[in-house]
Protein backbone atom coordinates (compact mmCIF):
# COMPACT_ATOMS: atom_id res chain seq x y z
CA UNK A 1 0.00 0.00 0.00
CA UNK A 2 2.69 2.61 0.86
CA UNK A 3 4.46 2.47 -2.45
CA UNK A 4 6.00 5.78 -4.56
CA UNK A 5 2.91 6.02 -6.65
CA UNK A 6 0.49 5.47 -3.43
CA UNK A 7 2.11 8.44 -1.56
CA UNK A 8 2.48 10.65 -4.46
CA UNK A 9 -1.79 9.95 -5.05
CA UNK A 10 -2.60 10.53 -1.23
CA UNK A 11 0.02 13.86 -0.77
CA UNK A 12 -2.01 15.21 -4.41
CA UNK A 13 -5.12 14.45 -2.57
CA UNK A 14 -4.41 15.65 1.01
CA UNK A 15 -2.64 19.42 -1.37
CA UNK A 16 -6.17 19.73 -3.70
CA UNK A 17 -8.27 18.76 -0.64
CA UNK A 18 -5.86 21.98 1.10
CA UNK A 19 -6.61 24.32 -1.49
CA UNK A 20 -10.73 23.40 -1.73
CA UNK A 21 -11.15 24.23 2.04
CA UNK A 22 -8.62 27.26 1.75
CA UNK A 23 -11.04 28.91 -1.14
CA UNK A 24 -14.26 27.66 0.62
CA UNK A 25 -13.52 29.06 4.19
CA UNK A 26 -12.33 32.81 2.63
CA UNK A 27 -15.72 34.05 2.23
CA UNK A 28 -17.38 32.22 5.43
CA UNK A 29 -14.95 33.91 7.73
CA UNK A 30 -14.90 37.64 6.36
CA UNK A 31 -16.74 40.27 3.54
CA UNK A 32 -13.69 41.99 3.04
CA UNK A 33 -10.15 40.47 2.96
CA UNK A 34 -8.48 42.71 5.58
CA UNK A 35 -11.19 40.74 8.21
CA UNK A 36 -10.36 37.25 7.30
CA UNK A 37 -9.56 35.08 10.39
CA UNK A 38 -6.51 33.55 8.83
CA UNK A 39 -6.09 31.26 11.97
CA UNK A 40 -9.43 29.26 11.04
CA UNK A 41 -8.94 29.23 7.86
CA UNK A 42 -5.87 28.12 7.57
CA UNK A 43 -6.41 25.79 10.78
CA UNK A 44 -9.30 24.41 9.08
CA UNK A 45 -7.57 23.73 5.74
CA UNK A 46 -5.21 21.82 7.72
CA UNK A 47 -7.50 19.41 9.42
CA UNK A 48 -9.35 18.90 5.71
CA UNK A 49 -5.71 17.63 4.74
CA UNK A 50 -5.04 15.68 7.82
CA UNK A 51 -8.23 13.81 7.31
CA UNK A 52 -7.40 13.04 3.59
CA UNK A 53 -4.30 11.60 4.24
CA UNK A 54 -6.08 9.40 7.16
CA UNK A 55 -9.05 8.36 4.79
CA UNK A 56 -6.28 7.82 1.88
CA UNK A 57 -4.99 4.92 4.25
CA UNK A 58 -8.69 3.25 3.18
CA UNK A 59 -7.23 3.24 0.02
CA UNK A 60 -6.81 5.04 -3.17
CA UNK A 61 -8.43 4.53 -6.46
CA UNK A 62 -5.66 7.17 -7.80
CA UNK A 63 -2.96 4.42 -6.52
CA UNK A 64 -3.42 1.16 -8.66
CA UNK A 65 -2.99 -2.13 -6.81
CA UNK A 66 0.58 -2.96 -7.98
CA UNK A 67 1.61 -6.49 -9.19
CA UNK A 68 4.03 -8.22 -7.72
CA UNK A 69 6.64 -7.07 -9.71
CA UNK A 70 5.42 -3.45 -9.96
CA UNK A 71 5.84 -3.63 -5.95
CA UNK A 72 9.09 -5.07 -6.52
CA UNK A 73 10.28 -2.80 -8.61
CA UNK A 74 8.79 0.40 -6.52
CA UNK A 75 10.84 -1.43 -3.56
CA UNK A 76 13.70 -0.57 -5.12
CA UNK A 77 13.18 2.83 -6.40
CA UNK A 78 12.56 3.32 -2.77
CA UNK A 79 15.59 1.72 -1.88
CA UNK A 80 13.89 -0.46 -0.14
CA UNK A 81 15.07 -4.65 -0.95
CA UNK A 82 12.39 -6.83 -0.12
CA UNK A 83 12.53 -9.76 -2.78
CA UNK A 84 9.87 -11.52 -3.32
CA UNK A 85 9.51 -15.02 -3.36
CA UNK A 86 8.93 -16.87 -6.68
CA UNK A 87 5.17 -16.75 -7.53
CA UNK A 88 4.50 -14.24 -4.64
Amino acid sequence: MFTRTWLVAALTRALRTFGQVFAALLPVTAVTLGGVNWAVVLSGAALAAVASLATSLAGLPEAPTLTPLEREADAQAWGNDTSLPPYA
